[in-house]
């Protein structure tokens, strides 16, 4: 079922092949389908909120080049054209949110210090130690069961410290009080240890970290050529121009794959030999510790 805007549209359609027709009304009649336009692009994208109200009239300014490709090229079968225009609005605005995180990410590289991107980008954030507000609770079941097995048992004791350090990575200054008094610990104590677990698994972290950049640097490019492509495709480009660019496309593709790939394979930068250097064991009891513990922990999570 047609709206009434879609009827304008292929009004307007007809009267661009009737040359006979006013040249005022059409103008008339463009303007109006062309503030329909504008009006969906700037409050849809708003209404679902996908967009703020400031980034709807940047998309908007972004768009006005292209209402007269939309409005003359629709072809109406079953999809209105306020719809066609819904979807269009949707589409641009993922585009244009996409494009703003890249131009930020450009601004971060030119603008900031290394030590603010480090703030900004890198995950691993440096354990400082200033307590806070913690949500952690130990009143369960599994936690009583656990803090029982702890005080009675050294050597499980041992094998929770070691499970504890190679979670490092997800641990911030405020969990070591917490942890401290779970593990009948001191606390400066705990905070050393984890201190020097973080130090020593440091190249691995700075590896991974570099090999994220990389990812996120092809996944940019990869978007960046994708509208690239879909817009030399809409205008009719020359086939020439469309190829080299469905080949660096794929080309690009290809390397964020194996970047993914990578980051997949790579294992936790706490290994069971920083493991055993720092709790003064043999790594193949770190291995065994690692293996029992675990299973200790599944059967109580499990436990009806």
């Amino acid at each position: 079922m047609s709206s009434k805007l879609t009827n304008d549209v292929l009004l307007y359609q007809k009267m661009l092949l009737d040359k006979s027709s006013s040249l005022k009304e059409r103008a008339s009649l463009y303007l109006k389908i062309c503030n329909e336009c504008r009006c969906i692009f700037y409050t849809y994208p708003v209404k679902i909120r996908i967009l703020d109200e400031e980034q709807a009239v940047e998309l908007l300014f972004s768009m006005e080049g292209r209402l007269r490709h939309l409005i003359e090229d629709f072809s109406f079968t079953t999809l209105p054209f306020d719809h066609y225009v819904k979807r269009v609005a949707y589409l641009q605005a993922q585009i244009f949110l996409r494009k703003q995180a890249k131009e930020k990410r450009r601004y971060d590289s030119l603008v900031r210090t290394v030590e603010d991107l480090e703030q900004i980008q890198i995950a691993d954030e440096p354990l400082s130690y200033h307590p806070q507000k913690l949500s952690w609770n130990s009143d369960s079941e599994i936690c009583r069961q656990l803090k029982k097995r702890i005080r009675s048992n050294p050597t499980f004791k041992r094998r929770f410290l070691q499970l504890v350090l190679k979670c490092v990575d997800e641990l911030h200054s405020s969990h070591i009080p917490f942890l401290a008094k779970f593990l009948d610990m001191n606390e400066k104590e705990l905070a050393r240890i984890i201190s020097e677990t973080y130090a020593q698994s440091q190249k691995k972290r700075e590896r991974t970290n570099e090999l994220i950049a990389i990812k996120n640097r092809h996944f940019s490019d990869r978007e960046f050529l994708r509208r690239e492509l879909l817009i030399l495709k809409e205008i009719n480009a020359e086939p020439i121009l469309i190829e080299r660019v469905e080949k660096k496309l794929n080309r690009c593709e290809y390397n964020f794959s194996c970047a993914l790939n990578e980051l997949a394979s790579r294992p936790n930068p706490v290994t069971h030999t920083v493991l055993a250097k720092l709790t003064n064991v043999p790594k193949g009891t770190v291995d065994s510790g690692m293996h029992s513990i675990k299973k200790i922990l599944n059967r109580l999570i499990d436990a009806p």
